[in-house]
């Protein structure tokens, strides 16, 4: 698995990765969001499927970024992607995205919403 992390905003960081997520995905996310990070876009264009741990992964990091009432968005899902978590239920549980800035202000819209509440 590699891994690239890319900061867009403040609060907000892209992660791509390519091949089958590992155990150090979960570390590198979990050091991201005691960075400060919020808003997470995790681009999986490059993943050729999943499995129970990537999928794990993905619902441990969101679970901790909506408590921060931040998110966690799929960017670039493949099909056989998309239809795992079709079948699974778990595409009710993310936003997928096909475009990076449109993500991206998504991300800005739930966090500037979470900073109204303040």
């Amino acid at each position: 698995m590699e891994l690239t992390i890319e900061k867009i905003e403040k609060e907000i960081i892209l992660v791509s990765i390519v091949g089958e997520a590992r155990f150090e995905l979960l570390r590198a996310l979990l050091g991201q969001t005691d960075k400060g990070a919020k808003g997470i876009i995790i681009d999986i264009d490059q993943v050729p499927m999943m499995d129970s741990v990537f999928l794990g992964i993905l619902a441990t990091i969101k679970e901790i970024l909506l408590k921060k009432e931040g998110d966690l968005l799929l960017l670039n899902a493949r099909r056989n992607v998309r239809y795992l978590l079709l079948i699974t239920k778990l595409d009710l549980m993310f936003n997928k995205f096909d475009d990076s800035s449109e993500a991206v202000d998504f991300l800005k819209e739930v966090l500037a919403k979470s900073k109204g509440k303040d």
